[in-house]
């Protein structure tokens, strides 16, 4: 009896997203989703708005290696929502979306001019935007572990506010000379974006990084500031 208990343990398969149920509804009915092979769908009989994953939570995402986005879902939350997905390695989106695509596996726009969201766990340690790009939305490599290069087209202009936020890891980077707007916060907590503010308080000067100023300095929760 225990060797047939034992065999049967071990043949049932991991559930995607522990604690919640394989189907069921976010934001109150509007958008439907389905744990199904590893992926989450996302669906919606009418154009709704995804504003964020209310009550989920890390551990309800353990397994889900892929989202795939409905045609119907017109508006995602910013890409700091998506960090609960620590195993996910890669997006796809219905042709017919009208807001967002999916290539190998990274979310943009329709358009393909704004990278709006890189996957948690990507195959690959370093990635290059591909050429278009204009923009790095705010939180679209929020807290990503895994990332340790990056490259950038010279079509970039923006990188939103915390975009690189939490990337622990994230070492190799060049700012285009194209780039035009950097928010302050782009690589807080990043190894780059630290030996800047080091830099800074040893040199009593503006914290930069490839001649542009990366952020204020903070000692102990307070706001330091150089003399400029």
């Amino acid at each position: 009896i225990l060797l047939v208990a034992l065999m049967f343990a071990m043949s049932v398969p991991v559930s995607l997203g522990v604690g919640k149920p394989d189907q069921g509804y976010l934001e109150y009915g509007q958008v439907n989703y389905e744990l199904r092979d590893g992926c989450m769908y996302l669906t919606s009989e009418e154009p709704s708005e995804l504003q964020e994953f209310y009550g989920w939570e890390k551990e309800d995402c353990t397994g889900i290696t892929a989202i795939n986005i409905g045609a119907n879902i017109i508006s995602l939350p910013d890409y700091s929502e998506f960090a609960i997905f620590n195993d996910l390695q890669s997006f796809s989106v219905d042709a017919e979306n009208p807001s967002f695509t999916a290539v190998n596996g990274v979310l943009f726009t329709k358009d393909q001019t704004i990278l709006y969201g890189f996957p948690n766990n990507y195959y690959a340690h370093e990635y290059a935007v591909p050429e278009g790009i204009e923009e790095i939305a705010s939180y679209a490599f929020f807290e990503n572990e895994n990332l340790t290069g990056i490259q950038f087209p010279a079509t970039l202009q923006k990188i939103g506010e915390k975009a690189f936020k939490g990337c622990v890891n994230l070492e190799n980077l060049e700012l285009p000379a194209t780039l035009s707007s950097l928010f302050t916060d782009a690589l807080d907590g990043t190894p780059i974006f630290m030996a800047a503010m080091q830099n800074s308080i040893d040199t009593n000067e503006k914290a930069m990084f490839n001649g542009v100023f990366v952020g204020d300095i903070y000692i102990d929760g307070w706001l330091v500031r150089a003399p400029f």
